[in-house]
C-alpha cells in the first residue's frame, strides 16, 4: 500500500521501491499488486520507471519458476543495475512436484524420495535469493 501511496505523491515507482526496499529490503508484494502498480504508474505519468524483468520488481514466487537465472545488464536501466533474463520456458509441472516433496513436514518419519531433488530446489532458492538482493543493492546504488 505505502507504495501506491509514493506513486500517488509523485514519486516514481522505481523512486518508491527505493525507498521501501531501504527500509525493509524483505518487502515482496504479490504479483498481482505489483501488476497494479505498474499500471497505476503509467496512469499517472504515461510511462514505467520499472521493467518487469527487474528482480527487485519480481515476486520470489516469479523468480523461483525461472528455469535459470541469467544475470545480465540492461541498457533499459542504470549500468549497475541487475535484471534476469527470461527463458523461452519455464519450469515444468513434474519439477514443481520434485520439489513439493521437500517441503513435507518436520517430522522425524519424513524423508524426502530423493535428497538431490531437495538440494536442487534449495540452490534454485538460494539463487533466486541471490538475485533478488544483489539486485535491491543495485537499485539503492542508484540513488546514491
Amino acid at each position: 500500500l505505502i507504495l501506491a501511496y509514493l506513486v500517488r505523491k509523485g514519486l516514481s515507482l522505481r523512486d518508491a521501491y527505493r525507498r521501501v526496499l531501504h527500509a525493509r529490503p524483505g518487502v515482496d508484494p504479490l504479483p498481482a499488486y505489483r501488476q497494479a502498480l505498474l499500471a497505476y504508474e503509467f496512469q499517472k505519468t504515461g510511462r514505467n520507471s520499472v521493467c518487469q524483468e527487474e528482480p527487485f520488481a519480481m515476486h520470489l514466487s516469479a523468480l523461483l519458476r525461472l528455469e535459470s537465472i541469467d544475470v545480465r545488464r540492461s541498457d533499459r536501466t542504470s549500468e549497475n543495475a541487475v535484471v534476469v533474463e527470461l527463458p523461452s520456458n519455464t519450469r515444468s509441472d513434474d519439477q514443481d512436484e520434485k520439489e513439493d516433496k521437500c517441503s513435507g513436514s518436520e517430522s522425524s518419519d519424513w524423508v524426502p524420495s530423493d535428497s538431490s531433488e531437495c538440494l536442487a530446489g534449495r540452490t534454485q532458492f538460494q539463487a533466486a535469493m541471490a538475485v533478488r538482493h544483489s539486485s535491491i543493492e543495485a537499485l539503492l546504488r542508484e540513488g546514491a
